[in-house]
């Protein structure tokens, strides 16, 4: 047995081996403890430069940049928390260290993803729209009024029907034939809606007669406001940059060649610069002629043979004028086209026969298709200032403000009096039509053209027997056009 002296002694010994464990313990509290496990978070971080990272121990620890300290660095340190800065892009290491453990956290430090630039919206034309024209077009046949023979003979007639676009609207369609053998809605090869009617050999000739009507409501195109952006689509634009059977060749002879120089005198580099050259040469170089020229009649609107126009005639009628500027466009890259129709009044005559009239328009990236009527043009310095072929007055006597007066109206505008029926050229009816023309005087007044395809759908197109029905003489053919404006 141990003496109480002993004991003591033993016991003071124990004493002080506890004492001297709780010292260590005290003195390391960032020892990690076996019964807690330590934990860093996150162990990896990606972050932008110039942003931060907080990183969080749940031990107290000690912090330091291990690799990378030109790529990250520690701006704020806490014994359990961190925070770390992205400098630059690349990757960078931080240590933790928790007495003789440690750990590495990974940051990896990207460039700012790059903003998306908002693209300005691109300026684009626009047209101002006036007041509307609004009234009723009517249209009657009677095969027997006109001078062909229609006892047992068949007879064809084709009837262009206009449709609805962005600057007319067409509104209660019909018609009366009920005699005919034959009729039916169709469309021709440019896509015009057509009227066709056929009365077989056994209709007596009086009883060969149509009615049609259609309301009209036609916008003024009051001016546009033309913007160039991006460039001319030529696969899209095919179509209006390619020949006709009357515009003569566009990439060589005197169509090129003269279209050539006028963009070259007017130093035009753009569409529009372009499109507006050629325009101001042919209201200064060209004629309105509405009379017979040596051996040529100038029939309804003109044929439109252009390399005519542009060495023998010098002028002609709409489809001659606005045709020419058309094949000028196209032959230096700018899309242009025609579209053919009918005035909106009753002339002289008390109908609206003789009203046919068309425009044409050339394409302009950013903005669309851009009204341009030279014939229109012609025609005014004709009717109101006098001049004329073979005149002595010509487009320069006139003062820059009445030039400026002619291009507001018909360059980028144009009147409401008018409806468009059709468009495109070299156009085979449905069903397909078998007249022919012949040369000289009956070939100039002649709709058709040499090769039998139609010149244009701007008129009601005939045929008796086959032969061709003079379309450009309506009390010859039978047939008499009249508008009825709406009272407002």
């Amino acid at each position: 047995m141990l003496s109480h002296k002993t004991s003591n002694r033993y016991l003071a010994i124990l004493l002080s081996i506890v004492v001297a464990l709780l010292t260590v313990f005290a003195g390391s509290t960032s020892t990690v403890s076996a019964a807690t496990k330590w934990k860093v978070s996150p162990t990896s971080k990606t972050i932008y430069t110039g942003k931060t990272v907080k990183i969080k121990s749940n031990k107290k620890v000690k912090w330091s940049v291990k690799k990378g300290k030109s790529i990250v660095k520690i701006t704020k340190k806490g014994s359990k928390t961190a925070t770390v800065k992205g400098l630059k892009a690349g990757k960078g290491y931080i240590k933790v260290k928790a007495g003789k453990k440690s750990k590495t956290i990974k940051i990896t430090v990207k460039k700012p993803a790059a903003k998306p630039s908002k693209k300005p919206t691109a300026t684009k034309g626009s047209v101002v729209k006036g007041e509307t024209k609004d009234g009723l077009m009517t249209l009657k046949i009677d095969l027997s009024k006109g001078k062909y023979d229609q006892n047992e003979k068949v007879a064809r007639v084709w009837i262009p029907i206009p449709t609805n676009d962005e600057y007319q609207t067409i509104t209660g369609f019909g018609y009366e034939a009920n005699e005919a053998t034959t009729k039916k809605v169709t469309k021709d090869s440019a896509g015009n809606k057509i009227l066709f009617l056929e009365w077989d050999k056994t209709v007596a000739p009086e009883k060969r007669t149509a009615k049609v009507h259609y309301h009209v409501s036609r916008y003024q195109i009051a001016s546009t406001k033309m913007v160039e952006n991006g460039t001319v689509d030529k696969n899209q634009m095919k179509p209006y940059l390619s020949e006709t059977e009357t515009s003569g060749s566009l990439t060589s002879g005197v169509v090129k060649e003269t279209a050539d120089k006028i963009v070259k005198d007017a130093n035009a580099k753009t569409v529009l610069e372009k499109a507006k050259a050629i325009y101001e040469w042919e209201i200064h170089n060209l004629y309105r002629r509405e009379v017979t020229a040596g051996d040529l009649s100038f029939s309804g609107c003109g044929r439109g043979e252009v390399e005519m126009v542009l060495t023998k005639t010098r002028g002609g009628k709409c489809t001659d004028l606005n045709s020419t500027y058309v094949a000028l466009c196209r032959s230096v890259g700018v899309p242009a086209r025609e579209k053919f129709g009918l005035r909106l009044d009753n002339g002289s005559s008390g109908n609206a026969n003789g009203n046919e009239h068309c425009r044409a328009e050339f394409y302009l990236p950013g903005t669309g298709w851009v009204e341009a009527d030279p014939g229109d043009t012609l025609k005014e310095m004709l009717k109101k200032d006098g001049i004329e072929y073979g005149g002595t007055k010509t487009a320069n006597d006139l003062s820059a403000s009445r030039l400026a007066e002619l291009r507001s109206k018909y360059f980028g505008a144009n009147d409401n009096n008018w409806v468009k029926l059709a468009s495109g050229r070299d156009i085979t009816l449905n069903p397909a039509q078998k007249g022919k023309c012949t040369s000289g005087t009956d070939w100039e007044r002649c709709l058709l053209n040499k090769s039998g395809t139609l010149n244009n759908m701007g008129y009601v197109y005939g045929e008796t027997n086959d032969q061709y029905m003079q379309t450009y003489s309506p009390s010859d053919f039978g047939y008499t056009y009249k508008f009825y404006p709406d009272h407002k």
